[in-house]
């Protein structure tokens, strides 16, 4: 981003100019900062022109990670870590979350339930840390089968197509991510097949829940990972 600022002070080391003590404009002065030669430039037509099209470019970014007002969304830990730095979705935006949340009008509490459960998955991975998942040219979250598992998700017509999206989701998460007591407590949940014949919204809503509890959000690990398999 290029941000309004004053030049306050100058450092020159042997005559040449090594950095600027700026103020940015409508900031309090605690932000105040030294900043290298690189960071300060002119505020000519060009210069303001690409700051324009950044603060553009930022706001449609933020309104795709906008969180629906609804309880069940609002409180999934993943909301507080899909801006984070390092996720496993590098520099990919997520999908408009609003968007695969809101319903058309006269659609049932079950359909609004059944997309509001495919936003809570696609928030979950948008936040996956750096790590968690092996994004390698043969991992099993690569770029190419997230992109299909993405797609899969916002465009299911059942509560079966989305167990399992949230079984594969949930396998492929390296397991030191995933927490030792949720670990146990998805194990006793029904399993793979069983699961996703039986689905239904409220078996959606318990393992996504359980899933998202138990993921480790925090911890990165830029290193390659290791295939689960």
């Amino acid at each position: 981003m290029l941000w309004d600022a004053n030049v306050l002070a100058v450092s020159q080391v042997n005559g040449k100019v090594n950095g600027y003590r700026v103020h940015y404009k409508g900031w309090s002065t605690r932000f105040d900062e030294w900043v290298e030669n690189a960071r300060v430039v002119e505020p000519n037509e060009n210069n303001v022109q690409v700051q324009d099209e950044m603060t553009e470019d930022q706001q449609k970014k933020k309104s795709l990670m906008e969180i629906p007002k609804c309880k069940f969304l609002q409180k999934l830990s993943a909301k507080a870590f899909i801006e984070a730095p390092n996720r496993a979705r590098g520099n990919l935006c997520p999908p408009n979350f609003v968007e695969v949340a809101t319903v058309t009008l006269g659609s049932s509490s079950g359909e609004e339930t059944f997309q509001r459960l495919k936003a809570a998955m696609l928030m979950m991975e948008a936040a996956l840390p750096a790590g968690s998942v092996d994004t390698g040219p043969r991992g099993d979250w690569r770029p190419e089968y997230s992109a299909a598992w993405r797609k899969t998700v916002i465009e299911a017509s059942g509560p079966y197509t989305l167990m399992a999206c949230a079984y594969y989701l949930e396998e492929s998460i390296i397991p030191e991510w995933i927490d030792q007591h949720i670990t146990h407590v998805l194990s006793s949940l029904p399993q793979r097949w069983k699961a996703i014949r039986e689905a239904s919204h409220a078996s959606l809503a318990l393992r996504i829940s359980m899933l998202d509890m138990g993921l480790d959000y925090e911890t990165v690990e830029l290193k390659k990972p290791k295939s689960r398999r």
